[in-house]
């Protein structure tokens, strides 16, 4: 039994708030009828459908949230300002070890709602983290070594940022990102648990990889460079075109939380 089905299986003790303490984060509206936390063996546990809304319009309205920065210019739907709505889109959709995700479906979308948000494995959000913190304004995937002075490539691959190399030039790192990124995809595509909603998505995700890199290829003159015809069952034309003697550096930046 999942712990959404235990929580659900609790008794539900009646609410005593006013409403002005249902409020969350300026915008959201706590409906609830009954408690979203209780206490067990002396533990607070929140409900969880609760703890993921209230943590989304946390990381779009809430200025002091870590995470706020990244989603600043987010909105959350009408609809899913009013927690019961949320609360139903959660219950017939989420999966243990799940995590609810804004932009696989739409690629850049920035609202929060039930048309465009869409439960994801946690491995599967963790292949598209971006690694922001020495990237600047460059491509993504593409950091510059100071020390070196050269470009650097890195990946994430269940959440750990993989270094793939040093680069002379930006073009030929992001390259070297976008054959890693794209081949993982393709990959994450096979696994057998992987939802059917979400193998279209992430195909298009490998096709448009793959279209950027012939564009680099030919905008910088390239021949033969990096990905090249493979058949697969998507397609999709991609080749290894990384080196798997990688070192692993642990990464703590995630994309989307409860």
């Amino acid at each position: 039994m999942s712990k959404i089905d235990n929580f659900l299986n609790f008794p539900k003790e009646k609410t005593n708030y006013d409403k002005k303490e249902r409020g969350v984060c300026g915008t959201g509206f706590n409906d609830s009828e009954f408690k979203i936390q209780v206490i067990i063996s002396g533990k607070k546990i929140d409900y969880l459908p609760y703890q993921c809304w209230s943590h989304m319009l946390s990381r779009v309205y809430n200025p002091k949230d870590s995470n706020h920065h990244r989603y600043f210019d987010c909105t959350v739907s009408d609809e899913w300002l009013l927690f019961s709505n949320f609360e139903k889109f959660f219950i017939e959709n989420y999966q243990p070890d799940y995590e609810l995700d804004k932009d696989l479906l739409i690629e850049g979308n920035r609202i929060y709602s039930k048309e465009t948000c869409v439960f994801v494995p946690s491995w599967l959000n963790k292949l598209f983290l971006i690694n922001e913190w020495n990237r600047g304004d460059l491509s993504l995937g593409v950091s510059f070594d100071n020390l070196m002075v050269q470009y650097n490539a890195s990946v994430s691959i269940d959440g750990i940022m993989q270094e793939l190399g040093l680069f002379d030039t930006e073009w030929e790192a992001e390259i070297a990102y976008l054959e890693a990124k794209s081949e993982n995809v393709l990959h994450a595509i096979e696994d057998p648990e992987m939802p059917e909603i979400l193998k279209e998505p992430l195909r298009q995700r490998a096709v448009d990889m793959i279209d950027r890199i012939e564009i680099l290829e030919e905008t910088n003159n390239v021949e033969d460079y990096g990905v090249d015809s493979v058949d697969n069952n998507y397609g999709v034309d991609y080749e290894d075109g990384w080196d798997e003697n990688i070192w692993e550096r642990e990464e703590t930046i995630t994309d989307e939380e409860y």
